[in-house]
């Protein structure tokens, strides 16, 4: 297979279940050991430059291993071998990362480099040739792509390039309770945790190939599901994130750059959205009755607990309609639509409430109490979701304050996720997304309209095209039965991360480039185009 792809910039070079990766520097190649939250510049660990000068130092990846010059560099989960390192010089460089890094036969010709401690998983059985190392690490690699999906021709250089993306993005862990855990974090370069709603879309991407692994993306994240029924936002080596007090300082100085009315607040939960009765069901759609009844019975009681938390710990106003206590909780996270009063009622979180009762309806008919209390709720907050529409601004209003400033942006777009709004309102959003001057833009859907004056081409939630917002859009559309318009979209999702050229994080809507701070090789992209391509070869073929 062609790993042309791997540039070692943009997409570095990495392995399953490691958490070294390899990058580019000049005429070097720099090996760093990545983790949460910590700098990238904090977790270089060593530097691979030529003796001398030379147009055959370019690297090259293949599987497990890489080529530079006459050098080979192979990696199996924490452990990293520098073979036939004569043409080259192997530097030692100082680093700030928590755990710890060993180096053998530096200026001795091969060099190895380890990566251990009280948060990192043993490696277990290393081989100690270099030839069984390398074949050992190749391995790896290439039983992770064989397990790849099967796609329209056209589609499948891309597949490839995301499926490595989620092999590559794997990290293992020791969790909090000291048990080891396999994520498929977001991304390696700032990204080095497990996030609750990114969770659930790369798992119903790798689902295609690996549905034991999607089962355990799941399992990471309800695992630490607080008394009152919180799902954490995010997890980590040795640790959760689940309140606004243990924030990374990094995140509390931008909030305080941009001015967000969280500063200065009370502690609130961090959370994600109420996604994951939908997710199991996405999964589970590619997949026997019996797996799914698997799922349900798994996970139903997590989710009902879940959902109750919202409504009893994140209902402020009392009016039986949860408000995001945080931007973080709702994913999204410097949108305009908290520039002005947090917490704040939204129609993507009514939305996804309403749904999430309604499957657990589904999921408890066995239980006719319990199953209809669930199904009147979720027609009351689908009641509550109505409310916020605005006839006159056409679009679904966020908070429940009318003299809150709106700003027209994707939140309002998946008030559809509910899947049965009336035809008047849904003919309305409809002609929202057809607008050029708003969302119809060459990349869709911008996550805020173009006419808007809180749009920002290229600043994350304020304007620029994601993946997943688009495909949940897209979900609503396909359940009120707009099948040919879901599918354009999921089209456009495959063609939009074609035109980037790799899994990036998110695009200019009227370009189609990467944003110039998004990351390239980003999980929930990989797995939804995974996802979208799958769907359109069962619809299509080849």
């Amino acid at each position: 297979m062609d790993y042309n792809f791997v540039d070692f910039v943009d997409v570095p070079f990495t392995v399953p279940e490691s958490n070294f990766v390899v990058c580019r520097a000049g005429d070097s190649l720099e090996v760093y050991c990545v983790e949460y939250e910590r700098p990238l510049a904090d977790c270089l660990v060593a530097r691979i430059s030529p003796k001398n000068n030379s147009p055959e130092f370019v690297p090259r990846a293949c599987s497990g291993h890489l080529k530079f010059g006459s050098c080979t560099v192979a990696i199996y989960r924490n452990s990293l071998w520098i073979h036939s390192a004569d043409d080259v010089v192997v530097q030692r460089c100082e680093n700030g990362v928590s755990a710890t890094v060993l180096y053998e036969g530096i200026n001795e010709g091969d060099v190895q480099i380890s990566y251990s401690g009280p948060l990192v998983p043993p490696d277990g059985d290393v081989p100690a040739s270099w030839l069984s190392f390398r074949k050992k690490a190749d391995a790896v690699v290439e039983q992770w792509m064989e397990k790849i999906p099967p796609v329209s021709d056209r589609r499948v250089p891309m597949t490839q390039q995301c499926w490595w993306v989620l092999g590559g993005n794997q990290v293992r862990f020791i969790d909090r309770d000291g048990a080891t855990c396999r994520s498929i974090v977001p991304s390696k370069l700032g990204y080095v945790g497990l996030w609750q709603w990114d969770a659930y879309f790369i798992a119903m991407g790798i689902a295609h190939g690996d549905a034991e692994l999607a089962r355990e993306q799941l399992r990471i994240v309800v695992k630490f599901q607080t008394d009152n029924g919180q799902l954490p936002d995010v997890l980590f080596p040795g640790g959760v994130l689940a309140d606004s007090a243990d924030l990374p300082e990094a995140d509390r100085l931008k909030l305080e750059a941009d001015g967000s009315p969280t500063v200065g607040g009370n502690t609130v939960a961090l959370t994600k959205p109420p996604l994951l009765a939908w997710a199991i069901e996405q999964i589970a759609s590619g997949q026997s009755e019996a797996i799914r009844q698997e799922l349900v019975a798994e996970f139903s009681g997590v989710v009902a607990r879940n959902q109750e938390w919202w409504f009893n710990y994140s209902d402020i106003s009392g009016g039986g309609l949860p408000e995001y206590l945080h931007p973080y909780s709702s994913g999204l996270d410097d949108s305009p639509i908290f520039d002005h009063e947090v917490p704040v009622a939204t129609p993507d979180l009514a939305a996804y409430l309403s749904v999430q009762d309604s499957l657990l309806g589904e999921w408890f008919a066995d239980n006719p109490v319990r199953s209809a209390a669930y199904k009147e709720r979720s027609s009351r907050t689908h009641e509550k979701l109505l409310e916020l529409w605005d006839d006159e601004l056409g679009m679904f209003r966020y908070g429940h304050d009318v003299r809150i400033p709106q700003h027209r942006t994707i939140v309002s777009l998946l008030g559809v996720f509910d899947g049965r709004l009336p035809e008047s309102v849904i003919d309305v959003v409809l002609r929202d997304i057809h607008d050029p001057a708003r969302f119809a833009t060459d990349y869709p859907l911008p996550t805020v309209s173009l006419d808007d004056d809180g749009y920002r081409a290229d600043i994350m939630w304020r304007g620029p095209t994601w993946i997943n917002t688009t495909f949940l859009v897209a979900d609503g559309l396909e359940r009120h039965g707009f099948s040919q318009e879901a599918r354009r979209l999921r089209t456009a999702i495959l063609d939009n991360l074609e035109k980037a050229g790799a899994a990036v994080e998110y695009v200019n809507s009227t370009t189609g480039i990467r944003c110039d701070n998004a990351v390239k090789s980003f999980s929930w992209s990989a797995a939804l185009y995974v996802d979208c391509a799958v769907r359109e070869f069962r619809e299509v073929g080849c």
